[in-house]
C-alpha cells in the first residue's frame, strides 16, 4: 500500500466516523426538542384544564347570585304591590 491510498483510507474512516457522530447528535437534539415540547404541551394542558375548572366555577357563582338576583326582584316586585293597595 503507497502513502496515498493509506490517507484515503484513513480520511474516509475518519470522515465516516464523524459523519455518523455528527447524524447522532443531530438526532438526539431532535429527540430532546421534541421531549421539551411535549414537557411545554402538557404544562400548557394542565394550565387549560386547572381555567377550565376555574370558569365552571364561576359560572356556578354567577347561576347563584342570578338566583338570589331573581328572589330579591321578586319580593321588590311583591312589596311594591303592597304599597299600591
Amino acid at each position: 500500500m503507497n502513502m496515498e491510498t493509506m490517507l484515503a483510507l484513513l480520511g474516509g474512516g475518519a470522515a465516516g466516523a464523524s459523519g455518523t457522530s455528527l447524524f447522532k447528535f443531530i438526532l438526539s437534539r431532535r429527540e430532546q426538542t421534541l421531549t421539551n415540547e411535549e414537557k411545554l404541551r402538557l404544562e400548557l394542558q394542565e394550565q387549560i384544564d386547572a381555567l377550565k375548572a376555574e370558569v365552571q366555577t364561576l359560572r356556578e357563582d354567577v347561576n347563584i347570585w342570578r338566583d338570589k338576583y331573581f328572589e330579591i326582584l321578586e319580593d321588590h316586585i311583591q312589596l311594591k304591590a303592597r304599597l299600591e293597595q
